[in-house]
């Protein structure tokens, strides 16, 4: 073999080995290229799995506090419509006591119930609207009478000497007592998740 065809023999291995030597080294970034892509590729769907639950952890704390927000709107109406009916109630109620206040009927029951009260007691002093007064007349012996101005829609006030304690049999601690017993019932609905509440 003379120098030429040892060149050439030379040149081709070295070709070859260059060859070889260029696959390896484009495999070998193929693979690095492959790595990078699936690392990145997890990065960013970690990020976006991140992303994904604080937006859903925010949407369901808008819509929680949203549901809050609607159910004591609610609660608040309806607390509101039934003060206002039960002002309306109470009113429409007291005019209708004014209204018998002013009958013969209520006279003789309001004369009949002091009558039955006083007559278990040696001494009482018996509290009447100015409009009322006129039945101490007819009292008996052990009441002494006296006028108030307040303003009690109907009834008596008995004060028991004996014992110094008063008795409230007015309308109007009748109405506050009724009125107090409504406040305490409790408003059922199904604001909170379709659960009964009323506690």
């Amino acid at each position: 073999m003379n120098i030429e065809e040892k060149l050439a023999f030379f040149s081709k291995i070295a070709v070859q080995e260059a060859e070889q030597e260029r696959s390896r080294i484009l495999e070998n970034i193929d693979g690095r290229m492959s790595e990078l892509v699936k690392t990145v590729a997890e990065d960013a769907q970690k990020q976006a799995d991140m992303r994904l639950r604080a937006e859903s952890s925010k949407v369901e704390q808008t819509k929680n506090k949203e549901i809050i927000e609607a159910s004591t709107d609610f609660k608040k109406a309806v607390i509101d419509v039934r003060c206002r009916l039960l002002d309306e109630m109470f009113e429409s109620a007291a005019c209708k006591a004014r209204a018998y206040a002013r009958t013969e009927e209520y006279r003789e029951r309001l004369l009949s119930d002091i009558k039955e009260l006083a007559a278990r007691y040696d001494h009482a002093k018996v509290y009447l609207m100015e409009c009322d007064f006129p039945i101490s007349q007819a009292l008996p012996g052990n009441c002494e009478c006296a006028v108030v101005r307040d303003d009690f829609i109907g009834g008596f006030k008995l004060l028991i000497t004996e014992r110094n304690a008063v008795e409230d049999h007015t309308y109007l601690s009748r109405f506050k007592a009724a009125r107090a017993d409504f406040n305490e019932l409790k408003i059922s609905h199904t604001a909170d998740n379709g659960k009964e509440a009323g506690k």
